[in-house]
C-alpha cells in the first residue's frame, strides 16, 4: 500500500487518480483544512502520531508536500520531510518517493551546506 501525502495538493490529486486508474492500493493524507477530506484522513508532518497513524500498513510512501522556502538555519520543510522519512523507516516502509512543484530554479540547499 502506498500513502501519498499531500494528496489533495498540485501533483498529490493526480498521482491519487492515477494511483486510482491503476488499481494500486493506496492510502490518502492531506493537511489542508479545504476542500473534501481524503478518504485516508488528514495528517500533519509536524504531528509524529499522525504520520505513525497513515504510514500503517504503507510499503511505500510519495512525500509530496510543499517546498521549502528561504528561511535562517534549518528549513521548516526540511525538518518536516526528515520526520516523514524517520517515521517512514520506522514503520517498515521499504521506498519514500519525494517529489515537489517547488521552482526548480530556487535552490533548497544553502551552497554552504549541501545535503547529505
Amino acid at each position: 500500500m502506498v500513502l501519498v501525502t499531500g494528496a489533495t495538493g498540485t501533483i498529490g490529486r493526480h498521482l491519487v487518480e492515477q494511483l486510482t486508474r491503476l488499481g494500486r492500493p493506496f492510502r490518502p493524507l492531506s493537511g489542508t483544512r479545504r476542500g473534501p477530506r481524503p478518504r485516508g484522513g488528514r495528517g500533519d508532518l509536524d504531528d509524529p502520531a499522525s504520520l505513525a497513524a497513515a504510514l500503517r500498513g504503507a510499503d511505500q510512501s510519495l512525500l509530496n508536500s510543499g517546498g521549502a522556502v528561504p528561511v535562517e538555519g534549518e528549513r521548516p520543510t526540511v525538518r518536516q520531510w526528515r520526520a516523514a522519512i524517520e517515521a517512514a523507516r520506522t514503520a517498515g516502509v521499504s521506498r519514500v518517493v519525494r517529489i515537489s512543484a517547488c521552482s526548480g530554479s530556487t535552490p533548497i540547499w544553502p551552497p554552504e551546506r549541501p545535503p547529505r
